[in-house]
Protein backbone atom coordinates (compact mmCIF):
# COMPACT_ATOMS: atom_id res chain seq x y z
CA UNK A 1 0.00 0.00 0.00
CA UNK A 2 1.04 3.48 -1.20
CA UNK A 3 0.25 6.56 0.70
CA UNK A 4 1.60 10.03 -0.50
CA UNK A 5 0.90 13.74 1.25
CA UNK A 6 2.13 17.48 0.78
CA UNK A 7 2.19 20.37 2.50
CA UNK A 8 2.33 23.06 -0.43
CA UNK A 9 2.39 27.17 -0.83
CA UNK A 10 1.27 29.17 -3.63
CA UNK A 11 3.11 31.95 -5.38
CA UNK A 12 0.65 33.62 -7.81
CA UNK A 13 2.11 34.00 -11.54
CA UNK A 14 -0.87 36.00 -13.32
CA UNK A 15 -4.52 35.53 -12.94
CA UNK A 16 -5.06 31.92 -13.88
CA UNK A 17 -1.83 30.64 -12.99
CA UNK A 18 -0.33 29.83 -9.93
CA UNK A 19 3.32 28.30 -9.00
CA UNK A 20 2.77 25.92 -5.91
CA UNK A 21 6.10 24.27 -3.48
CA UNK A 22 6.22 22.49 -0.31
CA UNK A 23 7.49 19.38 0.49
CA UNK A 24 5.84 15.95 0.90
CA UNK A 25 6.51 12.53 2.77
CA UNK A 26 6.26 9.27 0.73
CA UNK A 27 4.82 5.96 3.18
CA UNK A 28 4.49 2.37 2.05
CA UNK A 29 3.71 -0.27 3.59
CA UNK A 30 4.67 -3.93 2.86
CA UNK A 31 1.22 -6.45 3.05
CA UNK A 32 3.17 -9.62 1.73
CA UNK A 33 6.39 -11.33 1.27
CA UNK A 34 8.80 -11.02 -1.26
CA UNK A 35 10.17 -14.35 -2.46
CA UNK A 36 13.58 -14.41 -4.16
CA UNK A 37 14.48 -16.78 -7.24
CA UNK A 38 16.37 -16.97 -9.83
CA UNK A 39 15.86 -16.57 -13.55
CA UNK A 40 16.98 -17.23 -17.10
CA UNK A 41 16.46 -15.41 -20.49
CA UNK A 42 14.60 -17.80 -23.00
CA UNK A 43 15.92 -17.52 -26.28
CA UNK A 44 12.73 -18.18 -27.68
CA UNK A 45 10.48 -15.94 -26.24
CA UNK A 46 13.14 -13.38 -25.19
CA UNK A 47 11.64 -13.08 -22.26
CA UNK A 48 12.97 -14.23 -17.98
CA UNK A 49 11.50 -17.36 -16.58
CA UNK A 50 11.91 -18.91 -13.70
CA UNK A 51 14.40 -21.36 -12.78
CA UNK A 52 13.33 -24.83 -12.38
CA UNK A 53 16.75 -25.51 -10.05
CA UNK A 54 20.18 -25.36 -10.44
CA UNK A 55 20.94 -26.03 -14.26
CA UNK A 56 24.18 -27.60 -14.93
CA UNK A 57 26.12 -25.58 -17.76
CA UNK A 58 23.93 -22.50 -16.97
CA UNK A 59 24.72 -19.16 -16.89
CA UNK A 60 22.31 -17.70 -14.89
CA UNK A 61 20.85 -21.21 -12.92
CA UNK A 62 24.00 -21.53 -11.47
CA UNK A 63 24.50 -23.65 -7.76
CA UNK A 64 24.65 -22.10 -4.37
CA UNK A 65 27.63 -20.70 -3.22
CA UNK A 66 26.61 -21.90 0.09
CA UNK A 67 28.23 -25.77 0.07
CA UNK A 68 25.98 -28.71 0.31
CA UNK A 69 22.74 -26.38 0.19
CA UNK A 70 19.67 -26.22 -2.08
CA UNK A 71 19.61 -22.37 -1.80
CA UNK A 72 21.65 -19.55 -0.52
CA UNK A 73 19.88 -17.63 2.01
CA UNK A 74 18.10 -14.51 1.66
CA UNK A 75 21.27 -12.70 3.62
CA UNK A 76 23.73 -13.65 1.81
CA UNK A 77 25.16 -13.11 -2.00
CA UNK A 78 24.74 -16.00 -3.92
CA UNK A 79 21.99 -17.94 -5.51
CA UNK A 80 18.42 -17.88 -4.58
CA UNK A 81 15.35 -20.67 -4.75
CA UNK A 82 12.28 -19.67 -4.11
CA UNK A 83 13.64 -17.86 -0.42
CA UNK A 84 11.44 -15.49 1.43
CA UNK A 85 13.89 -12.34 1.96
CA UNK A 86 13.32 -11.09 5.28
CA UNK A 87 15.05 -8.10 5.19
CA UNK A 88 12.38 -6.18 3.70
CA UNK A 89 11.43 -3.06 6.22
CA UNK A 90 7.28 -3.46 6.43
CA UNK A 91 7.43 0.28 6.17
CA UNK A 92 9.24 3.05 4.37
CA UNK A 93 9.32 6.83 4.60
CA UNK A 94 10.97 8.84 1.90
CA UNK A 95 10.67 12.44 1.73
CA UNK A 96 9.64 14.36 -1.17
CA UNK A 97 11.86 17.35 -1.41
CA UNK A 98 10.95 19.74 -3.14
CA UNK A 99 7.53 19.40 -4.47
CA UNK A 100 6.42 21.51 -7.33
CA UNK A 101 3.16 22.03 -9.36
CA UNK A 102 1.67 24.51 -11.78
CA UNK A 103 -2.25 25.23 -11.19
CA UNK A 104 -4.36 26.54 -13.95
CA UNK A 105 -7.97 27.47 -13.12
CA UNK A 106 -9.59 29.22 -15.87
CA UNK A 107 -12.61 29.42 -13.81
CA UNK A 108 -13.78 29.62 -10.46
CA UNK A 109 -14.95 26.09 -10.42
CA UNK A 110 -12.40 24.55 -12.63
CA UNK A 111 -8.42 23.44 -11.75
CA UNK A 112 -5.77 21.89 -13.64
CA UNK A 113 -2.35 21.42 -12.07
CA UNK A 114 0.86 19.52 -12.54
CA UNK A 115 3.05 18.03 -9.62
CA UNK A 116 6.89 17.08 -9.94
CA UNK A 117 8.65 15.81 -7.00
CA UNK A 118 12.10 13.98 -6.00
CA UNK A 119 11.44 11.18 -3.89
CA UNK A 120 14.83 10.12 -2.89
CA UNK A 121 14.38 6.78 -4.37
CA UNK A 122 12.34 7.92 -7.39
CA UNK A 123 10.62 11.13 -9.25
CA UNK A 124 7.13 11.42 -8.87
CA UNK A 125 5.22 13.30 -11.81
CA UNK A 126 1.26 13.71 -11.48
CA UNK A 127 -1.47 15.55 -13.14
CA UNK A 128 -5.05 16.63 -11.24
CA UNK A 129 -8.31 17.77 -12.53
CA UNK A 130 -10.59 19.33 -10.32
CA UNK A 131 -14.21 20.38 -10.94
CA UNK A 132 -16.30 22.13 -7.87
CA UNK A 133 -19.45 23.07 -9.21
CA UNK A 134 -21.07 25.85 -7.70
Amino acid sequence: MHLTGSVLWEAKIAEPLTFLYGVGLDVGIVTGQLKRTEAYLDPASNAWKKCPGVVLGSPYCQPPSTFGARTDPYDKKGEQYNVIDKGIPPVMAFPMLPHLALRYTPIDELSLRLDAAYGIVQFWFGVVAAYAPK
